[in-house]
């Protein structure tokens, strides 16, 4: 109320981006469904998490929308991945992961979303599928980072499946191609 009047001038805008700027400015939110609008007040940093993350779940959700060729698509995805991880929603998680391999190919996150959707997998002891996955990150030609840890769960994978002549094979290429150096790394081989 103490400041001066803003004048903004907005054409050739979509009605969604007017709204939020205009209340944006104001301090407040809108919340659109199919027949109404609502203003509220932003949300404050004490808010509830669940609020907080569907908040930020719109926002990555809204930004994808409108700049659907940006190369910041592929970490919006990897992001709203993890609020699903944190809301417990481990298939909409999936969801985003997938997405990113499939329409963001050459991205650099390419090789962590395939692990993550492996280790997902395994979680709910879907392992062939979860072998798929890795053995996809295995040979990406990108995964070099995480080439070691793709062989490594291959094999628990083969494991939990009864294959022992495929995790013996495994682990001896695991072995000559990564060899270990720590008790921790040792450790967690056996």
């Amino acid at each position: 109320a103490s400041s001066e009047p803003l004048t903004i001038e907005l054409l050739d805008r979509p009605l969604e981006d007017v709204l939020d700027f205009i209340s944006g400015s104001a301090g407040l939110r809108v919340e659109r469904g199919q027949a109404h609008l609502a203003l509220g007040a932003e949300l404050a940093a004490d808010a509830p998490r669940e609020q907080l993350l569907q908040r930020a779940s719109n926002a990555w959700q809204r930004a994808m929308k409108s700049f659907p060729a940006d190369e910041q698509v592929a970490a919006a995805l990897m992001t709203l991945a993890s609020i699903e991880l944190e809301r417990g929603d481990a298939d909409k998680a999936r969801e985003y992961w997938g997405a990113l391999v499939d329409n963001r190919p050459k991205s650099e996150l390419v090789p962590t979303a395939i692990y993550n959707y492996g280790r997902s997998l395994e979680q709910v002891g879907q392992w062939r599928s979860a072998v798929e996955w890795f053995t996809s990150l295995a040979n990406h030609l990108a995964a070099d980072e995480l080439r070691e840890a793709a062989w490594l769960e291959l094999s628990r994978c083969q494991a939990h499946l009864g294959d022992a002549r495929q995790v013996h094979y495994l682990m001896d290429t695991l072995d000559a191609e990564f060899p270990v150096s720590t008790a921790d790394g040792q450790a967690d081989r056996l």
